[in-house]
């Protein structure tokens, strides 16, 4: 029972400290896709992050998300194959200095309701 116990407080302690935009009000940019082939840079950012691997086949399809006040900007990346599912979504923040924040592993319902945020009008007519 203990054991249940320390799990449970770590993952609280976890989800704690990892910022989330208030999905309440929310809107997001379009989706761009790209092959990792594209994106080394991201691609050493997962390996060390999120241990894991991606073929130069692989998708990235990301995307930011923030707010309806504009307090809390995220990016938020599916990286992977859809169809032999061997992929991976996360969340990362640009922080002020403009480095980024490290990686943070997001369950796959989560990034669909970031998907889920309103495209304001101005982007909507050319994500189609």
């Amino acid at each position: 029972m203990k054991a249940i116990l320390c799990v449970a407080v770590q993952l609280m302690l976890c989800i704690g400290t990892m910022a989330f935009v208030d999905l309440v009000g929310c809107e997001r940019g379009l989706v761009e896709l790209h092959k990792a082939k594209d994106f080394p840079w991201l691609r050493q950012m997962i390996k060390r992050d999120l241990k894991f691997e991606m073929d130069d086949a692989d998708t990235i399809a990301a995307f930011t998300v923030h707010d309806k006040d504009l307090d809390e900007i995220d990016h938020v990346v599916f990286a992977g194959n859809q169809e032999n599912g061997k992929a991976v979504t996360f969340i990362y923040e640009s922080l002020e200095d403009g480095e980024r924040a490290p990686l943070n592993r997001i369950p796959y319902s989560i990034y669909y309701r970031y998907l889920e945020c309103e495209v304001p009008a101005h982007e909507e007519d050319t994500e189609s």
